[in-house]
């Protein structure tokens, strides 16, 4: 009988920027699309592990459940390692062309990859930053 009441007072997690969770059921939905792409061309089994945070995060996200929460700053945590992650990439190649090598692999160089790169930091960063103020206390 505990554990039934425990259930049924569980905090039921409410959104006060509509804005923020529009966006974040955007993005988290479009991300899972892409990496489903991936995942049919490429046949790479790392894209489902994004995808089970993702659609996890998701069903949370509908479910008004307390787990979103943490899981948010997961997502975007990741989302904020990769983009730096990148960006030392991109560095590390500039240094090994600077020292004249042959080894330096040019396309981490590539605009488009570099542009994903400062969208997939600014998504992070957005979606962690503000993920305390749109939630209803």
């Amino acid at each position: 009988m505990t554990e039934q009441n425990n259930r049924n007072d569980a905090k039921i997690i409410e959104y006060s920027n509509e804005t923020y969770k529009t966006a974040l059921i955007l993005t988290l939905s479009t991300m899972f699309l892409l990496n489903l792409t991936v995942l049919s061309q490429s046949g790479s089994i790392l894209p489902i592990l994004a995808m089970l945070l993702q659609i996890t995060t998701l069903a949370f996200i509908f479910l008004k459940h307390p787990y979103q929460v943490p899981l948010i700053k997961i997502w975007s945590g990741i989302l904020i390692i990769g983009g730096i992650a990148g960006f030392v990439a991109f560095a590390a190649t500039l240094g090994l062309l600077l020292l004249d090598t042959d080894r330096a692999d040019m396309s981490q160089l590539a605009i488009p990859k570099n542009i994903s790169r400062v969208v997939i930091l600014v998504i992070g960063i957005y979606f962690y930053r503000n993920l305390k103020s749109s939630i209803k206390e």
